[in-house]
């Protein structure tokens, strides 16, 4: 799916950027680029339902860095909510 513009499309779905943590904007745009930033990136838009396909376009227009680790990481929370929320309902 082709994303045009993934910040109208994200607010759309979690509200205007302007009312996110201060630290997640930070990490977006300046924030150093290693796992823990990232990972807090990833949370924050995956606790907020922001499709995965959505979240990695938009963090990798952000900064320029490589998505791999994002990829890595939106998987890794992706697969342990899922069996989390399956354990739950087990």
């Amino acid at each position: 799916m082709a994303y045009v513009n993934p910040l109208e499309d994200i607010q759309s779905l979690i509200g205007n950027i302007d009312t996110w943590p201060s630290e997640i904007i930070h990490k977006l745009f300046m924030g150093e680029y290693n796992r823990r930033n990232v990972f807090r990136v990833v949370l924050f838009l995956y606790g907020n339902c922001v499709p995965i396909g959505l979240a990695i376009h938009f963090y990798s227009m952000c900064n320029n860095h490589n998505t791999f680790l994002a990829v890595s990481l939106y998987y890794v929370v992706l697969t342990v909510g899922q069996w989390t929320t399956l354990k739950l309902y087990m």
